[in-house]
Parts: structure tokens; sequence; C-alpha cells
């Protein structure tokens, strides 16, 4: 068996290196949106407060249309609540390449959670 050690690993142009037949999570962000505070992310280059319940991570590498998948997660010191994700411009069928929608809600009332973790897998442009 061997053992690869490696600190850094890139293309032969000093890229980052493709991956053959596997996809791997091209952004994540953990926001709080009581606070408006990014507590971590990775290919995030903002996130747009809109309204209570509505916020918009933007991305700083786009994505391909049609290739991702987005999942969110959010959380209140009350429990796990609802959450949709939707392209930019609040479509539930239409990708967009530079961020996308989050809308958290207790029932139907719309609301600002204390976490919501959402990560994105699919291709950069």
């Amino acid at each position: 068996m061997s053992t690869l050690k490696a600190d850094t690993i890139q293309n032969t142009s000093g890229g980052a290196v493709t991956l053959t037949n596997q996809e791997a999570t091209k952004a994540r962000v953990m926001y709080d949106h009581v606070n408006t505070n990014v507590d971590g992310s990775f290919n995030i280059s903002s996130v747009t407060d809109d309204n209570t319940g509505r916020h918009q991570p933007n991305f700083t590498s786009n994505i391909s249309l049609g290739f991702s998948t987005v999942v969110s997660s959010p959380n209140t010191s009350s429990g796990q609540n609802d959450t949709s994700v939707r392209g930019k411009g609040n479509s539930v069928t239409t990708q967009n390449t530079s961020g996308y929608l989050v809308l958290t809600y207790t029932s139907t009332t719309a609301l600002d959670m204390e976490l919501d973790a959402s990560i994105t897998v699919g291709d950069l442009v």
C-alpha cells in the first residue's frame, strides 16, 4: 500500500485539479441571519439580507446552470424550521449562476434563523 502526503495538489498549470467522474462541494456557507453574520464559507463572496426570512448567498466563482444542487438546513434555538431554496428572483425552476435565494419560515411566518448551513454541489463555470 502507498501513502500520498501533500500540502497542495494542483494541475500542471498550477490551477485546481479536475475531478474525473466525481462531484465535490463547490460552495458552502454558515449564515447567522439574526445577526447578519457569515460564520464560515467557501466560494461565497457575500450574503445579501433581503428581508425577514430571505437571504441570498452570492458565489465567488459562478456555478454552471443545470448542474448544481443546493441543500440548506436552517436552525433556531427552538429547533429546526422550514426552508426553501430557489433561484435568484424567487423562481423555483430557474437557477442562477451567481447565487441562490433562501427562504426560511416556521409554518407560514417568515423567520430569520440563527444558523442556516447550506452546501452547493455541481460544476463551476
